[in-house]
């Protein structure tokens, strides 16, 4: 009688791995099903790029300075801040959660300051930080942004002072140096479209609800000058896949070679 050699497992064999299997896999299987808990990340984002635009030089760049400055001066010349963060760390496909601003004022104006809301929109345009540097800033160079131009040379804003989102994404009542922060579904609701589009991240423009009012300016923290911006995202990123799912494809395996077995030996 001729005996053929095969490497295949023997029927036993194969029927053994697939009861060890199962065995393991029940005995570390949570009470109650093998429903996946989905947990929330939390990550800090530092500020990637930050600068202010100033009506009284529109067409200097700031973008190097020591401080972001936002409001209203004596004279009703109005500042606004721009913003901008990386949110590539953030994984695609997450479900953002709670999303909070931090920044802080490190300057008031000499007297007489006039507290307010300020608020935070999404832009919608891309813009170019720039280097200049003094209250005022310099002429800009080509690409950065100024109070009539989001890349100086390049591109005008639609209106001047920046394209932004009519409606505010967050506020807060902003009085003297302290950190202060900008919460709610409206930023929560920037940062995920922001992740599930990248393109379309262009950051946030900050500006006082009271332009009209003198004396409202601030000066917050830059990236140049310290106490940059910094920007706290809860998310929960795409599960990954679950016990059953990944005992079902070991187990689906097991049986197709199972099968080759039984075939191999009719």
């Amino acid at each position: 009688m001729l005996h053929f050699h095969t490497d295949q497992p023997s029927l036993m064999n194969v029927t053994m791995m697939i009861r060890m299997s199962i065995a393991v896999f029940l005995a570390a299987a949570p009470v109650g099903g093998f429903a996946v808990e989905a947990r929330g990340e939390m990550m800090t984002l530092n500020i990637s790029n930050d600068t202010y635009l100033r009506e009284s030089a529109p067409d200097n760049n700031i973008g190097g300075h020591t401080h972001v400055a936002a409001g209203a001066s004596g004279t009703l010349n109005r500042s606004r801040g721009l913003f901008l963060f990386d949110l590539t760390d953030v994984p695609a496909g997450s479900t953002v959660t709670s999303a909070t601003f931090r920044l802080d004022v490190v300057g008031l104006p000499s007297f007489n300051e006039v507290d307010s809301n300020f608020l935070l929109h999404r832009l919608l345009d891309d813009w170019g930080e720039g280097t200049k540097t003094g209250t005022n800033g310099m002429p800009a160079s080509s690409g950065d942004a100024t109070w009539n131009s989001s890349k100086h040379q390049v591109e005008l804003w639609s209106s001047a002072g920046g394209d932004f989102a009519a409606t505010a994404s967050a506020m807060t009542f902003v009085s003297g140096i302290a950190s202060y922060v900008w919460s709610g579904a409206g930023l929560i609701a920037d940062i995920q479209a922001m992740v599930n589009d990248p393109i379309q991240n262009f950051g946030w423009l900050l500006k006082t609800e009271s332009e009209g009012t003198a004396r409202t300016a601030r000066r917050f923290g830059s990236l140049e000058g310290g106490s940059p911006a910094e920007l706290d995202v809860v998310f929960t990123p795409v599960p990954e896949p679950s016990g059953i799912f990944l005992v079902g494809i070991g187990l689906s395996y097991l049986f197709g070679k199972r099968r080759r077995c039984q075939d191999r030996n009719v």
